[in-house]
């Protein structure tokens, strides 16, 4: 068959690599330069066992996280190789409690209890049960005890997106039956007859076509707008948060900074991965939120003056919380630049709201509609194994 994957983020590549290692012409499409520049490569890399998901009291959501962390490395190793999970792998999460978290302190930890138990039955080791509370004075070596209750420290990890894409780039690059369609906005799809699909292109305002036995959609933000094509619109409100963030490889910054993870509520992380870190504040990072089939946002400021005011402003609301790590989160500091990207979820409201549906990860996966198929991956962790999903499907597996 000749597959077109339209959406070159994690899922989109690992299911190019799939298809066309079992013999299938795959062309891989992306309206960016090139792959993996989207929200993929913009993100914390968290490998999520489900702790920041406490107000989803079914714990739906951190079975479903715990099941996505479980297979993220055995599914990804053969394209990026086990040394990836090393040369990329974050300190261990700490997680801190504000004292006005949308969950008090002692309901997090029996969640993480709760969370803990389940991590042998996804096939995750003893040692990731393991979590303990930071002593009063180790808390206020880092943290401002006026404002964070409490702090726990866990063997929750992220990988560092970057070193992923590395690998990743260089996968597609060795693989025969694979091309690359990049600078390609898809515009549109029409079903031909014989179960085949004509998928419309613009090439910086030039149209062009190319037709398919199947199509696999992993576009994220443009994801749903795309299936309407066809008729397959799901009648669920969907939200689209632009989210910007800091990544630095300043060594007086990733030597120094912990990994930390502000919850529940609309607070921020940092990540120290070897040679690089990451850094994001929520209330001033979020630069759009529309409810709507596709978001009408594009991309970053370019403008260097409101470029500054976003390091400033996420790197000192960072600081006031973890005043012991407040030089390695200086703005001031050489190296910090930009990043950003779209999460795309279902729901109507926004974090503040204790009953939106963004507080849980649930409804997602991959929509058949015969030989279309569309993937909604709800969170990086999950990629790996939604994508052996839709390639189990293709395939007949």
């Amino acid at each position: 068959m000749r597959i077109g994957v339209l959406g070159a983020g994690l899922s989109g590549c690992t299911i190019a690599l799939e298809l066309a290692d079992a013999g299938h012409q795959v062309v891989l499409i992306d309206r960016q330069a090139e792959p993996l520049l989207g929200a993929s490569s913009n993100c914390e890399g968290k490998l999520h066992l489900g702790y920041v998901y406490g107000l989803d009291d079914s714990l739906r959501t951190a079975e479903t996280m715990l099941q996505g962390a479980g297979h993220f490395r055995p599914l990804l190793e053969r394209w990026v190789g086990a040394d990836c999970f090393e040369t990329g792998r974050s300190s261990p999460f700490i997680y801190a409690i504000p004292h006005d978290s949308m969950l008090p302190a002692n309901r997090v930890l029996e969640h993480f209890r709760q969370v803990s138990a389940r991590l042998g039955a996804n096939g995750l080791t003893t040692q990731w049960r393991e979590y303990s509370c930071l002593t009063e004075s180790k808390l206020a070596a880092v943290f401002d005890p006026d404002r964070i209750a409490l702090a726990v420290r866990t063997h929750e990890f992220a990988i560092d997106p970057l070193c992923l894409r590395e690998r990743l780039l260089a996968a597609l690059d060795e693989m025969p039956s694979l091309s690359l369609l990049m600078a390609a906005t898809v515009c549109d799809i029409v079903a031909l007859p014989g179960e085949r699909f004509r998928v419309g292109l613009d090439f910086a305002g030039e149209r062009n076509s190319e037709d398919f036995d199947c199509v696999v959609n992993c576009l994220w933000e443009q994801r749903l707008a795309l299936d309407a094509r066809l008729g397959h619109q799901l009648n669920r409100p969907v939200i689209h948060r632009f989210k910007s963030a800091l990544r630095t490889q300043n060594p007086d910054v990733f030597e120094t900074l912990p990994s930390v993870t502000f919850t529940i509520g609309e607070y921020g992380d940092t990540v120290a991965y070897p040679g690089r870190a990451y850094a994001s504040w929520y209330p001033t990072g979020l630069l759009s939120e529309e409810v709507a089939l596709a978001p009408s946002r594009t991309g970053l400021p370019q403008d260097e003056e409101a470029i500054e005011a976003l390091k400033r402003s996420q790197l000192e609301a960072l600081a006031a919380l973890m005043p012991g790590a407040a030089e390695a989160l200086d703005w001031r500091l050489p190296g910090w630049s930009l990043c950003g990207g779209y999460i795309t979820a279902w729901g109507q409201s926004g974090i503040a709201d204790s009953q939106s549906e963004l507080h849980q990860r649930t409804r997602v996966g991959v929509h058949s509609y015969g030989r279309y198929h569309s993937v909604d991956t709800g969170k990086l962790t999950l990629a790996p194994l939604i994508a052996k999903q839709a390639c189990d499907r293709i395939l007949g597996r």
